[in-house]
């Protein structure tokens, strides 16, 4: 299995480039990172080439880690996964948004077990009620559909990824699936971590 981090895009919510964030004293990627590298080869979709040295300085061990530049300019996170899956050699793929400040090992690990056991086409969580699309493990059979939606000008990750009739929903809790999009959403993880 390959590990994805989408990592492009232009924070203009957040106003700076998530992925070197710090959160905790810790770029919010490494956050990421340490939950999902130790199950293969990790890749970092978009954002900077830097973005590997600080997985490195963080001390995460990790497969190959390397830098796929996106191929288009401002792609959209649907068309930075299609680009990611196409560099895939295995027969999943674990995708992941670089801003899951409390992503663990455990979350990812359900994932890819829920996916393993059933060959299902994706493995979302769903919290809540919601598919949560910022995680997601994809069997890269789909790939030449999901080529199609994006050159039908698909960009958002929901509406690439659904409609797929072979997928397993995961329970998941919402902390561990709380994506970092505003300095709100920051508050919020901090007020979150000092309870």
């Amino acid at each position: 299995m390959e590990v994805f981090i989408l990592a492009g895009g232009k924070s203009r919510r957040m106003g700076v480039a998530k992925a070197s964030m710090e959160i905790e004293g810790e770029p919010l990627i490494c956050h990421v990172a340490a939950a999902a590298a130790h199950l293969g080869p990790l890749r970092i979709v978009g954002g900077s080439p830097s973005l590997v040295d600080l997985i490195a300085a963080a001390g995460i061990v990790a497969e190959d880690v390397r830098h796929i530049p996106d191929v288009v300019e401002d792609p959209g996170p649907f068309a930075a996964l299609v680009s990611a899956l196409s560099e895939a050699r295995s027969e999943r793929a674990l995708l992941l948004s670089c801003d899951l400040a409390n992503l663990t090992r455990d979350d990812v690990d359900r994932l890819v077990a829920a996916q393993r056991a059933t060959n299902a086409d994706l493995a979302l969580p769903l919290v809540a009620g919601r598919r949560q699309w910022h995680g997601v493990v994809v069997a890269t059979r789909i790939l030449q559909r999901l080529q199609q939606r994006r050159d039908d000008g698909v960009k958002s990750l929901w509406r690439g990824l659904s409609g797929h009739s072979e997928c397993v929903l995961v329970s998941a809790d919402r902390r561990f699936f709380f994506d970092v999009d505003t300095p709100e959403d920051v508050a919020s993880l901090e007020r979150q971590q000092t309870r």
